[in-house]
């Protein structure tokens, strides 16, 4: 059972979240409230406590409420990290099926938008069944007048052994390792390869922190996505840590 401090702390871990998404600053929220000064903000933040009279304080100041804030800790709480493993191997399975879901679930486009899209008559047979397909595996919900909405609530994470990696990995990284040495020196581009020794104790410790940063950014932006941001940028990244007689470990993050 969660206490009411776990439940405080994950509702002010979603405000910072949303507070990030949003671009705004301590500076602005102080700005807009002058009750609010940077200290008190800090302090909260850093010991993730706060009474319920700040909480909406601080949420009306950046123009939002108390109320969404815990929906949005609700959904994240409630939503799978990873893909069911039937949604998992039917999104590997067919090209096509991923592209109709990734349009309608991350791309927001309309019906008639992913079919011109993925090169299909919006009133056609296999439109039809590839949204039943989704359907099926409560990827999507088929609502009267065509109207769909995207069931899955949560990042577009594959699991480590699932059916897409099994399927794909191989030419992902080949075609991601391609990428790489094609925009060397680009500034757009971060990219590092190196060797390095680690004992085991440190080697976790890497493993922990690679794990903490990717789980803040997925995170991060899926509250970016729930909010509808315009300016968001698409990131394929790849993170390996290749085991030897020494410990070696290497990073990517291509655009």
């Amino acid at each position: 059972m969660t206490s009411k401090i776990d439940e405080s702390f994950i509702v002010i871990e979603t405000l910072k979240m949303y507070l990030k998404a949003k671009r705004i600053s301590y500076q602005d929220l102080v700005d807009h409230d002058g009750d609010l000064t940077v200290s008190i903000l800090k302090g909260i933040f850093h010991r993730r406590q706060a009474s319920l009279e700040r909480l909406a304080q601080i949420c009306a100041a950046a123009n939002t409420s108390l109320f969404e804030i815990i929906n949005m800790t609700r959904q994240d709480i409630s939503h799978e990290e990873f893909l069911s493993y039937e949604q998992e191997e039917l999104l590997a399975s067919s090209g096509i099926h991923f592209l109709v879901f990734r349009t309608l679930a991350f791309d927001r486009l309309s019906l008639d938008e992913v079919c011109k899209q993925a090169g299909l008559e919006s009133d056609g047979d296999t439109f039809r069944d590839i949204l039943k397909d989704l359907e099926s595996v409560n990827l999507i919900e088929r609502h009267p007048q065509c109207e769909v909405k995207v069931a899955f609530k949560g990042s577009l994470t594959w699991r480590p052994d699932g059916p897409w990696m099994r399927k794909h990995y191989i030419d992902w990284s080949k075609n991601s390792s391609r990428r790489v040495l094609d925009t060397l020196g680009d500034l757009n581009t971060f990219s590092r390869f190196g060797f390095f020794s680690l004992s085991d104790q440190t080697k976790t410790e890497l493993f922990t922190e690679l794990n903490k940063v990717v789980s803040k950014y997925i995170k991060l932006a899926h509250y970016q996505h729930q909010l509808n941001s315009s300016e968001q940028t698409g990131l394929s990244w790849k993170f390996e840590i290749t085991k030897s007689k020494q410990s070696t470990a290497s990073y990517t993050n291509l655009d």
